[in-house]
């Protein structure tokens, strides 16, 4: 490595982790960036609750859903298997099919090895690191200086888009935006197989990461500074291996892409809505500083109208059009351009957008995260334009220079005022439009100084570098609340009291949110039903007992005490949860022949479910109906008189048909009794009288494998929404396991694709480049 190289990591890396370290200080303490009052907002909660909650953003997906999804994660390198499937939520369903499990991402591959907490913690640092050094090194390859490649930094990775949405996968795929660019600019100028490789891993990442939208932003990104750089000489080669590098890209990221386009089959309203812009007035979100609210006191939703830009990008991005890579600076003017009227929906390119297949049903207000990058890259360049001398030494382009910054100081200010005269409460102060106004006018008088040559360059680099630090620390700190370890779903008198399901399961339905979404997880249990897209065939066969929501599957009071159907009994619900704040809480107690209060914990009741079947039973096949037609088969079980202990609907005849006629009279009854139990596989010893048909309680789903006796079996699907199998008199060992082909494919073309990259890389043959090319560069040493 070249002693500016290593200067320009150690410099870059240090800028970062000071800024870090400041907007996370709270992790010195031993706190955990985590909002745990949205855990103490509910009944089981409440008398835990560690003290009053401070402002912050709608995150409660940080408690639903990663959090949740990171502790099962961590909870396979134990059981010694990927946890391919959930068993702890909507009846059961695919974990790794769906994206934001990012099994994958290396990023996540600290929750294999370390504590969740401190997982998480490492996390919230790495990301803005990496975000800011991908950026610098970005501009550092188009042309800009080293300060104005960390400026440029610094505004990316604590922009108001990335602090609102840390922690979920959103922010995971973001931060190898500038990653991206810098491969597509290395491989136009070097067409080796390194760059490939590098290109196609930074393509992947963001796949990978859980977040197949943004994934597709940042892809679109790519695409389009691949394009812009087409008119240079040979296009060919270039072309060949940028393709080459896409489909490396899409062969590294399979393993989640083929398991998740399969679930998309299955899911509920798969791409069957188109997502409204962001109204033209929340453009004010570039100069609003209070992010931390739910909604702040201009009236905008945190975290999707989050924006903040900074104030040096209004002052320094329009002098980029004087920097000698005038090209990108073109390029990411169109294109922060385009980003943004998509986002707020006018313009050109918002129609073609909304006429373009897939892409219209994305939700394509974040693109606000592109004209972030775009316009943080654009304040890189104006910077690096001023520490150059051929912009000061020039009068007239010192003249263009004060025009192009005084543009931006009057948009800025014009903007600044207006969120004050909206502004209807008194917050924080660093986070008070007044205070904006003052970073503001600090930027401003800083590039005055350059442009009237008042101030050296190392004090004018200083000086920038301060005011931008200064700016992205006070609006992002406190951006996300802290917890103390032991406040991050706390032990509760609620679920201490519960029982823990060993090797046999059971789960537990909870009514309305009598606690968080999804919450069983973290405590071991397993659930009814759950906050997540959910498979159409359990919003189906939960349809008028549980709310009309498109993202959950949560059972309703009403719901559960009005229908006479056993369907709630086949899911194996053997405790019902329902809260004091449930306005028929008392009405379960009047049922006591369905339900047996078991205890109360705090305002919430446990109920154990009389009439719940066992997680794995037998069927007399003498019971068997055959019902071709989902339709008919729903209609049947829901008839009050369909007795799913001694009846069974299947779609077709079992493929044993011969011997339901035969017995075995050495079987004094029929037993079902679970050997073993993980979250992607189970055993069971099976004792059948006679034929029978084994019915378990999770919802069918393709890649489920069955064997008995280790001969593997067909599965059929039973009672509209359960796995089955038919199995002969005599004991049995039976055993279920998730073995999907869409993993198994994903997998290996995902390792091919892997050591190709490893080969690319160890490679060190580079392609042949021509004498013209060699001339253009884009390389600025």
């Amino acid at each position: 490595m070249r002693i500016q190289d290593r200067s320009f990591c150690l410099l870059t890396v240090g800028a970062a982790l000071l800024v870090t370290l400041i907007v996370y200080a709270p992790l010195l303490t031993g706190r955990i960036p985590f909002p745990a009052d949205l855990v103490f907002d509910f009944p089981p909660f409440a008398k835990a609750a560690p003290g009053p909650s401070v402002p912050h953003a709608d995150i409660g997906d940080l408690v639903t859903s990663f959090y949740p999804y990171r502790t099962l994660a961590s909870r396979a390198l134990p059981e010694g298997a990927l946890p391919l499937w959930n068993p702890y939520m909507l009846s059961g369903a695919p974990f790794l099919a769906n994206s934001q499990s990012a099994l994958f991402y290396p990023g996540n591959f600290l929750y294999y090895v370390l504590p969740v907490a401190a997982a998480w913690s490492i996390g919230f640092v790495l990301r803005p690191v990496l975000a800011v050094f991908f950026t610098a090194l970005f501009l550092r390859k188009i042309g800009g200086t080293l300060t104005g490649a960390i400026v440029s930094g610094l505004l990316f990775a604590f922009c108001g888009f990335l602090m609102a949405f840390q922690g979920q996968a959103m922010s995971d795929s973001a931060i190898w935006l500038p990653l991206i660019g810098y491969s597509v600019v290395r491989l136009r100028s070097d067409l080796s197989n390194r760059s490939i490789a590098l290109a196609a891993f930074a393509l992947a990442m963001p796949v990978l990461a859980g977040h197949p939208e943004t994934a597709a932003h940042l892809a679109l990104t790519g695409m389009a500074l691949g394009a812009f750089l087409l008119p240079v000489k040979p296009m060919q080669p270039f072309v060949t291996r940028f393709v080459v590098a896409g489909v490396l890209a899409l062969g590294l990221a399979s393993v989640q892409i083929i398991p998740t386009v399969e679930w998309l089959q299955y899911i509920h309203h798969p791409f069957k809505g188109v997502w409204p812009p962001r109204p033209l007035w929340t453009v004010l979100t570039v100069v609003s500083r209070d992010i931390i609210r739910a909604r702040n006191t201009i009236g905008l939703s945190m975290p999707e109208q989050a924006g903040y830009l900074g104030m040096m990008t209004f002052v320094a991005a329009p002098l980029a059009l004087l920097h000698a890579s005038r090209k990108f600076a073109i390029f990411f003017i169109l294109w922060s351009a385009a980003a943004l009227s998509v986002a707020f929906g006018i313009g050109p390119a918002y129609w073609v957008v909304q006429h373009t297949p897939v892409l219209s049903f994305l939700k394509n207000a974040r693109l606000i995260l592109v004209g972030s990058f775009g316009l943080s890259v654009l304040t890189g360049l104006g910077i690096s334009a001023l520490e150059g001398f051929h912009v000061l030494q020039s009068r007239d382009r010192r003249v263009w220079a004060a025009v192009l910054a005084a543009c931006g100081f009057a948009i800025a200010f014009t903007m600044i005022f207006v969120v004050h005269e909206l502004q209807k409460d008194m917050i924080e102060y660093v986070r008070y439009p007044r205070f904006g106004l003052y970073l503001l006018a600090a930027s401003a008088f800083a590039i005055a100084l350059r442009l009237v040559r008042k101030i050296r360059l190392l004090h004018f680099q200083i000086l920038v570098m301060l005011i931008v630090a200064l700016d992205v620390a006070t609006v992002s700190y406190g951006a996300i609340p802290f917890a103390r370890s032991r406040d991050i779903f706390p032990p509760v008198e609620f679920f201490d009291r519960l029982p823990k399901p060993s090797t046999t399961p059971f789960r537990i339905a909870q009514l309305g949110y009598a606690f968080g979404a999804n919450f069983e997880l973290i405590y071991g249990q397993l659930a009814v039903g759950g906050y997540e897209v959910s498979l159409e065939r359990i919003k189906t066969f939960l349809k008028d007992v549980s709310r009309d929501e498109m993202d959950s599957a949560m059972l309703t009071a009403n719901g559960v005490l009005e229908t006479r159907d056993r369907r709630i009994d086949m899911l194996n619900a053997k405790y019902i949860v329902v809260s004091e704040w449930d306005p028929r809480y008392l009405d379960f107690r009047k049922q006591p022949d369905r339900f047996r209060l078991m205890y109360t914990a705090g305002d919430t009741d446990v109920l154990e479910n009389l009439r719940a079947l066992p997680p794995a039973f037998l069927v007399p096949a003498s019971g068997i109906e055959v019902v071709p037609d989902d339709a008919q088969q729903l209609n049947r079980i829901k008839d009050p008189s369909f007795d799913p202990e001694r009846s069974v609907v299947l779609p077709g005849e079992p493929d044993e048909p011969a011997s339901l006629d035969s017995g075995d009279s050495s079987i004094s009854d029929k037993k079902v009794e679970w050997v073993s139990r993980r979250s992607s596989d189970f055993e069971l010893d099976v004792a059948a009288r006679e034929p029978s048909i084994l019915v378990v309680s999770q919802i069918d789903y393709p890649g489920w494998k069955s064997y008995v006796d280790g001969r593997s079996v067909p599965i059929t699907r039973a009672n509209y929404a359960f796995p089955a199998i038919f199995v002969a008199p005599g004991s049995h060992r039976i055993r279920f396991s998730f073995q999907p082909a869409s993993f198994i494919v994903g997998l290996l073309l995902s390792v091919g694709a892997l050591l190709l990259c490893a080969w690319a890389v160890v490679d060190r043959r580079y392609s042949e480049t021509s004498e013209r090319e060699s001339r253009i560069r884009l390389d600025v040493e």
